[in-house]
């Protein structure tokens, strides 16, 4: 067993995920429930670096509770193994759908397989079908070890397959999947073929850090106060029509009377205006579209599609999901919105040309809703 370099490798990945944990304070403020999985992640491989290294100076040593130990880091070492592919299938899934109920569904299903893994690591103890140690306290594999070896990257395959059907729908984005499994998988190669060698932990490790990092970047694309993707994001997927030389669809919308709301209510009330006019917007839309804050109180929804009717049912599902929260939601304001919709075409129009369509569009509804309600006031004839 080559020792210095598994020591190495693994006091490679803890301060890798030291160094990331230290730099992460703004990160980790942002979009909790994601965090709460990628961070999991982190402490559960840095705890394994650290129970491999320490295993590796007990092995065959005997000393008061040394079996034990060597015992209870080992077995911690399975537990790890098992757990943290669970944590990424469901940090997936939360990236791609963005659903709490969709991801407390495949905790459901991945639960029962984990369940029964972690049940046979604990009767590995007394049984010792994946790993054993011998009177001298020396660690061996067990006959079945592959079972819990490989049971990782079933689920790493799975969050592939994931991630793929999940470009369909438009909802994966900046998320290099195949950054964090394509390491584990050499890793894991690796090990299987040269028994003794452990790089499969710093690979993990190297994994969670690229994740980090687009992480990071894709949080220039989100609007910091509704979570939605911003301005700059919408810009990115117009030059990838662009450069494809595909068309799209576009909604304008605005948020009539948000300086109202500001002037009588406080701008924390506006806020919360503005967070749930994005939250309704990102509900209602199909899975073909994303949602942007273009600017202070309006946004843009952008449609993967070049059929007019497609783009007005989505506006009138829009106009549905407001007028029941208006009935339903005891808010001290009201939401009311003015859409403009318009198509892209690269090779007909410009973006300038294509957002210029839909603003005016949209000054042209908000206008027809003033009239409106000054003709219901008297105001006009």
């Amino acid at each position: 067993m080559q020792i210095d370099t598994i020591v190495y490798c693994n006091m490679i990945g803890f301060v890798l995920l030291a160094m990331l944990l230290i730099s992460s304070h703004e990160f980790a403020n942002k979009n909790k429930i994601e965090n709460k999985m990628f961070f999991k992640m982190v402490y559960i491989i840095m705890g394994a670096c650290l129970a491999e290294t320490i295993g590796l100076f007990i092995d065959g040593m005997m000393f008061p509770g040394s079996r034990f130990i060597y015992m209870f880091l080992n077995t911690y070492l399975y537990v790890a193994t098992t757990l943290y592919p669970v944590l990424w299938i469901q940090f997936v899934d939360w990236k791609i759908y963005g659903s709490i109920e969709k991801n407390r569904e495949i905790k459901k299903i991945i639960a029962v397989p984990l369940c029964i893994l972690w049940i046979l690591i604990l009767l590995n103890i007394r049984y010792g079908f994946f790993f054993q140690l011998s009177k001298d306290n020396y660690y061996s594999r067990g006959e079945f070890f592959w079972i819990a070896l490989g049971a990782p990257y079933v689920y790493l395959v799975i969050s592939v397959i994931m991630v793929v059907l999940g470009r369909k729908h438009n909802r994966y984005l900046f998320f290099p999947v195949w950054l964090f499994v394509a390491p584990i998988f050499i890793a894991g190669l690796v090990q299987t073929i040269f028994y003794g060698i452990s790089v499969i932990w710093v690979a993990i490790a190297v994994g969670l850090e690229t994740v980090y990092i687009s992480q990071l970047n894709e949080i220039t694309y989100v609007d910091s106060l509704t979570g939605i993707y911003n301005r700059k994001y919408m810009s990115y997927i117009l030059r990838k029509h662009e450069n494809k030389k595909s068309g799209c669809a576009g909604i304008m919308i605005d948020l009539d009377h948000f300086k109202s709301i500001n002037d009588e209510y406080g701008h924390d009330v506006g806020d919360d205006a503005i967070i749930e006019t994005a939250r309704l917007l990102k509900e209602a839309i199909p899975m073909n579209a994303i949602v942007t804050r273009f600017a202070g109180d309006e946004f843009v929804v952008l449609v993967d599609t070049a059929h007019i009717k497609e783009v007005k049912e989505i506006m009138e599902k829009i106009s549905n999901s407001v007028s029941g929260f208006n009935e339903e939601n005891a808010k001290l304001y009201t939401l009311e919105l003015s859409m403009g919709y318009s198509f892209y075409w690269p090779e007909n129009n410009t973006t300038e040309e294509f957002l210029k369509e839909m603003d005016q569009q949209m000054y042209a509804c908000k206008k027809e809703r003033h009239l409106d309600e000054w003709r219901e006031k008297g105001m006009l004839i």
